[in-house]
């Protein structure tokens, strides 16, 4: 697809957007993986900017969406109405209210009903929205978080404390707005099991039934309870992606969800600077997730950029680059989760099949975040293998297609490959990281294919589509 070029008018900033998306998205006939119109896959490599709508000015959001999209990331993950997470909640940085008391201004802010709402908020959400678009990224946006066992950190008490027929006028009302955006995935639940809460579930489904009788191009995932599958364990009528949320390896729940009919994503899980989790702990549970057949997605998450500093308290460390969310932008787990899209885009991704029955590689593949997830292209044009420690790697060579195989080490810190050689296609080979936290990236060598994250694969058939990562 030629890219086309024009100008785009955005808080008062003007933008050059170049088109690589034919939006809107769709879930793949296959039923595993996303794609535009003109059939190109999309892959969602998603960072947790929840208070991007609420905490911050209009030219620092423009700031944060260059950031991610710079370095690899292609959706970000919103609440479009907040509620706990920010300096002066549900009130947005310019302090206008989601909602108001009356249809007559002047807009006096309130948390129910939702009847009424406040064109000067709604107005910036267009226009963050829109700015996303234009640079390639879709908008996971949740238009009800529920919020964490159903309390404060969301709007469930207020949805319950409403009728059906409300909250089916709001979703009729949302989903009309944005139904031409495209770049929307639509998101229910929100940390919490809606049918665990009286009258929770009825408000949702009115939500998310309203959203779709409108928008026919709506996707829908989920945010679950934690430790759930997502269109599995609850929320199974409402869902169009599966949606994983764990605190540990989502390897097991990973190869459940791609037992199931419809596609999954890894939604929530450990964020950089809490828990006292490691970034090999986040690389992981990516890896995990893409190499075990979740190539939907996956949202990485930061301490205290999720909540552009409002939220400080959740965070590990406040030395920088975590002391401010301006720093933290630039943090390690950032550069190595963008990197990880540069890395999978310049592979054919979404034919990649989980190598849960261990017959590409064949040494012990370890458990929970030490495990070494594996994936091999359908046609065995590529392997990859996630390799967390310096275990050895020992590869069936003969999975790889045609007679010689190239072998890379891949690292997440900096997007960088070294050679390590092209082999014969034969019997078993052992292979050593030289230090953790490296993939082994194994591709035909009849292939041509680049060092890997160095150009972007759709089809080595269509030369338009095949660019140079800046």
């Amino acid at each position: 697809m030629m890219k086309r070029l024009f100008m785009t008018l955005l808080f008062g900033f003007i933008a050059v957007e170049s088109i690589g998306v034919d939006w809107p998205l769709r879930i793949n006939s296959i039923g595993k993986y996303l794609e535009d119109q003109s059939g190109n896959p999309f892959l969602i490599v998603a960072d947790a900017g929840w208070e991007l709508t609420t905490q911050i000015t209009d030219t620092e959001a423009i700031g944060y969406l260059d950031n991610r999209a710079a370095k690899g990331f292609s959706a970000v993950e919103i609440r479009v109405i907040g509620r706990n997470f920010q300096s002066n909640a549900p009130n947005d940085y310019y302090n206008n209210p989601p909602f108001c008391q009356s249809s007559s201004p002047p807009c006096v802010g309130v948390h129910s009903p939702w009847t009424y709402r406040n064109e000067a908020y709604w107005a910036r959400m267009d226009a963050i929205i829109t700015a996303a678009k234009s640079r390639g990224m879709a908008v996971l946006m949740f238009p009800g978080y529920l919020g964490y066992d159903c309390g404060s950190q969301g709007w469930c008490a207020d949805m319950r404390s409403q009728t059906d027929a409300a909250m089916t006028d709001y979703g009729q009302w949302i989903g009309n707005r944005y139904k031409n955006y495209g770049n929307i995935i639509w998101m229910t639940g929100g940390d919490a099991d809606a049918s665990k809460y009286p009258n929770a579930l009825s408000r949702v489904t009115a939500m998310v039934n309203a959203i779709r009788a409108v928008d026919q191009d709506s996707i829908f995932s989920v945010e679950p309870e934690m430790n759930t599958l997502g269109g599995v364990d609850s929320y199974m009528n409402l869902v169009d992606i599966n949606g994983i949320y764990t605190y540990g390896s989502p390897k097991s729940m990973a190869q459940r969800a791609y037992g199931q009919t419809r596609p999954f994503m890894f939604q929530e899980g450990y964020y950089e600077n809490e828990h006292g989790t490691t970034i090999v702990d986040q690389l992981s549970q990516a890896f995990i997730t893409y190499l075990g057949g979740g190539v939907v997605g996956h949202v990485f998450g930061s301490c205290p950029l999720w909540s552009f500093g409002a939220a400080t308290g959740y965070c590990d460390s406040h030395s920088s680059p975590f002391n401010s969310w301006t720093n933290n932008m630039n943090s390690p787990g950032s550069i190595s989760q963008g990197a990880i899209g540069k890395l999978m885009r310049s592979r054919k991704w979404w034919t990649l099949v989980p190598d849960y029955s261990n017959l590409v590689v064949l040494s012990t593949k370890g458990n929970e975040l030490a495990y070494h997830a594996t994936a091999r292209e359908t046609d065995g044009e590529t392997i990859m293998v996630w390799c967390p420690n310096t275990n050895v790697v020992t590869v069936d060579m003969t999975k790889i297609a045609g007679t010689q195989a190239k072998a890379w080490w891949w690292n997440p810190n900096d997007n960088t490959s070294v050679l390590i050689g092209t082999y014969n296609t034969t019997g078993t080979r052992n292979f050593t990281p030289g230090s953790a936290r490296k993939l082994l990236v194994l591709d035909s060598a009849a292939s041509g294919l680049e060092a890997p994250g160095t150009t972007v694969y759709f089809s080595l058939s269509a030369p338009e589509n095949l660019r140079i990562i800046d």
